[in-house]
C-alpha cells in the first residue's frame, strides 16, 4: 500500500503475457473519411485574459467508431454484461454489437495568444492539447489554462504558449448535445484517442497562418507540422492520450498523463474490475434541481476541487443533465 493507504498494483514477477482486450488495445483503429455533417452556428471569440482569447469550434470526429450495443444508456446490471461481453474476442451474439455508420461532431475549445500581446523572439512556442476525465467537459481545464498563461507570460519564462486546445469527448458537454440520441451506448475509450489523432492530423490549423488570428467555427482539414505539441490527459483523457501516443508518436514532443486507468493485463480478471465498471456505469445523469445536484457533487471527490475549478465545471449545466453528463 501507498502512504495514503490506497492499494497499488504489485510489481510483476516476470514478463506479462499480453491479452486481447477492447480497452486498452495496443494500436488504434485507422481513421477513415467521415460522412458529411451540417455545420452549427458560429462561435464568437471572447477575451479570456488580457493577452489571450477564447473560442469554441466543431470538427468531424474520428470515423468509424468502435462497435457498441444498440439502444440508449441504461443503468446496471445490463450494461455491465454488455461491456464485459464487448471486451471478449467472440462476444455473445445477443449483445448485437454494431459499428455506427453515422458521423459524429467533436467540439474543441481554443485559447490563443493575441497578435499584439508581446515580443517573444527567442522563446520557444508550444501548442498544448488537453483531454478531460470521464463525466467532465472541455471547459473544466479553463482555470488550469489561466494559470499556465500567467506563468508563461511572465518575463522570466523561457517558453510561451501559442495555443491551448481542450478536446471534448463526443458523449460529453457540447459534443453530446450536438450528437444527441446518436451517442453510442457504450463508447470505447480508444475512440477518444482516435479523436485526438483525428484532430491533430486533419484539423489542427497550420500554426504559421493562424497564430494570433481568429479561425472559422468549423475547423478545416489540414495538418500542421510546424508546431511543438504537448498533450495532457487526465483519467479517461490520460488513457486516450497514451493510446494516441502509442499509435502516433510523431505527433507529440511530450505527453503528460495523470491518473490513467490503463491497468496491467494481470488485472483483467481481478475482482476489482466489475466494481470499477459498475461504479462508472452507475453514475447519475440527472437530478431534480441544481441544488440537489450541487449537494451530491460536493459529497464526491469533486468536493475537494478548488472553487474556481468546481465553478467552471458547474457553470454550463441546466437543472437537467441527462445528455451533458452522459459518460
Amino acid at each position: 500500500n501507498s502512504p495514503s493507504n490506497k492499494p497499488h498494483f504489485p510489481p510483476p514477477i516476470g514478463p506479462l503475457k499480453g491479452e486481447r482486450t477492447v480497452n486498452p488495445r495496443r494500436k488504434l483503429a485507422p481513421l477513415l473519411a467521415p460522412p458529411s455533417l451540417i455545420a452549427p452556428q458560429a462561435s464568437i471569440p471572447v477575451q479570456f485574459t488580457p493577452t489571450h482569447s477564447l473560442s469554441v469550434h466543431t470538427l468531424s470526429a474520428a470515423f468509424p467508431r468502435a462497435p457498441a450495443p444498440p439502444g440508449q444508456i441504461q443503468i446496471p446490471p445490463t450494461m455491465i454484461w454488455e461491456k464485459l461481453e464487448a471486451e471478449k474476442r467472440f462476444p455473445d451474439p445477443a449483445v448485437g454489437l454494431r459499428v455506427a455508420t453515422e458521423a459524429f461532431w467533436g467540439t474543441v475549445l481554443r485559447i490563443r495568444r493575441n497578435k499584439d500581446s508581446g515580443n517573444w523572439v527567442g522563446k520557444e512556442g508550444v501548442t498544448m492539447v488537453f483531454a478531460h476525465p470521464i463525466g467532465f467537459h472541455k471547459e473544466t481545464w479553463e482555470p488550469v489554462f489561466k494559470h499556465l498563461v500567467e506563468i508563461t507570460e511572465a518575463s522570466t519564462s523561457t517558453i510561451h504558449i501559442e495555443e491551448l486546445w481542450s478536446l471534448e469527448a463526443i458523449n460529453h458537454g457540447d459534443a453530446a448535445l450536438l450528437n444527441g440520441s446518436h451517442v453510442p451506448k457504450l463508447p470505447d475509450r480508444s475512440d477518444y484517442g482516435r479523436d485526438l489523432a483525428n484532430f491533430l492530423i486533419y484539423h489542427l490549423p497550420n500554426g504559421a497562418q493562424t497564430y494570433g488570428e481568429d479561425i472559422p467555427m468549423e475547423l478545416p482539414h489540414g495538418f500542421s507540422p510546424d508546431r511543438t505539441v504537448v498533450a495532457v490527459g487526465h483519467s479517461l483523457g490520460g488513457d486516450a492520450t497514451a493510446l494516441c501516443g502509442i499509435s502516433y508518436p510523431a505527433l507529440f514532443s511530450s505527453l503528460i498523463l495523470m491518473e490513467t486507468t490503463l491497468f496491467p493485463p494481470s488485472n483483467n480478471d481481478s475482482e476489482r474490475k466489475p466494481a470499477i465498471v459498475s461504479s462508472t456505469l452507475g453514475r447519475r445523469s440527472s437530478w431534480a434541481s441544481r441544488q440537489e445536484a450541487r449537494k451530491a457533487f460536493l459529497n464526491t471527490p469533486l468536493g475537494c476541487f478548488t472553487l474556481a475549478l468546481f465553478s467552471r465545471f458547474w457553470a454550463d449545466f441546466d437543472a437537467t443533465f441527462d445528455i451533458a453528463f452522459r459518460a
